[in-house]
């Protein structure tokens, strides 16, 4: 994991030009739980991340690089929701740049379909 994490967090200051999208995303799977698998990666930038961000605006990763590398993962896994009594989702959409990880949107897999961003 630390591996992964300080290639990011280097890819992000443009000191690394490899990324690979599938390692972070399996990664990602794991820290999610053993329920989570890779449904899709995909290696991309910061800035396009913001755009996927509902109201994040340009605020959102300001300390990371426009062009840094940012990866997109969706993860098959279940997903509570509110309230609590509710249907899990059962997929979930994660970017990851400058060893951050967030949360970009969760839903069903025939609602949420896996596209390179």
């Amino acid at each position: 994991m630390a591996a992964v994490v300080l290639a990011l967090a280097l890819s992000g200051c443009g000191l690394v030009d490899e990324v690979d999208p599938v390692a972070v995303c399996e990664e990602q799977a794991d820290v999610n739980g053993p329920d989570f698998r890779v449904a899709g990666s995909f290696l991309t930038t910061v800035t396009t991340v913001r755009d996927l961000i509902p109201d994040a605006g340009p605020d959102a990763w300001r300390e990371l690089p426009d062009e840094g590398h940012a990866v997109l993962c969706y993860l098959d896994g279940p997903v509570p929701q509110a309230p609590p009594d509710g249907e899990p989702f059962d997929r979930s959409v994660i970017a990851v740049a400058g060893g951050h990880a967030q949360l970009i949107i969760a839903g069903y897999r025939d609602e949420l379909r896996v596209r390179a961003p």
